[in-house]
C-alpha cells in the first residue's frame, strides 16, 4: 500500500521500472483485480503493524473504504463504540480530512465556496473531485482539496460517473459487492507484551 505515495525500494535499485507479477500491484489495482475476479471476501494485512495504531485503526480502513466502500465493510453493522466513540466505526465522509475546505467560485475571482467531496458531485453543481488548487506547472501541498476523496458507501472501484450518480442504498454499475476487513495485530495489552517480554528473555 505504501507504493501509494513512497514507491517500491525496487524502484530505486534498477532501472527505475515496477516491480512485475503479484509484487506489481499498486494497492487500488490490487482491489481492482480481486473485485474482477469475483472475489468475496477481502482481508487486507499490513504486516508492519504490531500494535493498534491510528495506522491501522483509522488510515487503513479510510484508504481501503474510499476505494471499494464502507457499507461492506464486515463489522458496519456491528459498532465498536469502545475503538470509536460516537460513531462506532473509523468511516470519515472523505479522505484526507486535513485538506483545505475552501475552493475557488469558477468565473468570480476572489470567492470561494465549500468544496465538493461526494463522488457523483454536489447537487448545486460543485464538481467532484474538487478542482486542483495548484496550476499544472507547481506541486500540490498537501492542503490541496483535490487529493481528499469520498469515502462512499461502496467505492470508487467499478463506478462510473457517466452512468449517473451512485446509489448509497446498493452497489452500482460494477462497484465491489463482497465484504471485507483488516487482519487485527496483536494489541498493546498486558497479555501480548508479557508474552513478547517472555519470548525476549528466552532469546537472552
Amino acid at each position: 500500500m505504501r507504493g501509494e505515495n513512497l514507491g517500491h525500494a525496487y524502484l530505486y535499485e534498477t532501472d527505475e521500472e515496477f516491480p512485475d507479477g503479484e509484487w506489481g500491484y499498486l494497492y487500488w489495482d490490487a482491489l481492482e483485480y480481486l473485485k474482477n475476479q469475483g472475489v468475496e471476501h477481502i482481508i487486507i494485512a499490513f504486516p508492519q503493524i504490531t500494535a493498534d495504531s491510528v495506522l491501522n485503526l483509522v488510515e487503513l480502513p479510510n484508504q481501503i473504504a474510499k476505494e471499494i466502500g464502507y457499507r461492506n465493510w464486515l463489522y458496519i453493522d456491528d459498532p465498536d463504540f469502545k475503538t470509536y466513540p460516537d460513531t462506532g466505526h473509523p468511516f470519515a465522509d472523505y479522505w484526507g480530512i486535513w485538506v483545505e475546505r475552501e475552493c475557488p467560485v469558477p468565473d468570480n475571482p476572489g470567492q470561494t465556496l465549500e468544496c465538493c467531496f461526494e463522488m457523483g458531485g454536489c447537487a448545486d453543481g460543485r464538481p467532484y473531485p474538487p478542482p486542483r488548487l495548484a496550476p499544472l506547472y507547481k506541486a500540490r501541498n498537501d492542503l490541496d482539496p483535490s487529493l481528499a476523496y469520498d469515502v462512499s458507501e461502496f467505492g470508487h472501484l467499478g463506478y462510473d460517473p457517466d452512468n449517473g450518480q451512485p446509489d448509497p442504498d446498493k452497489p452500482v454499475q460494477s462497484q465491489y459487492n463482497g465484504t471485507w476487513a483488516i487482519w487485527s495485530p496483536p494489541d498493546a495489552g498486558p497479555t501480548y507484551w508479557s508474552v513478547t517480554g517472555q519470548a525476549c528473555n528466552q532469546l537472552r
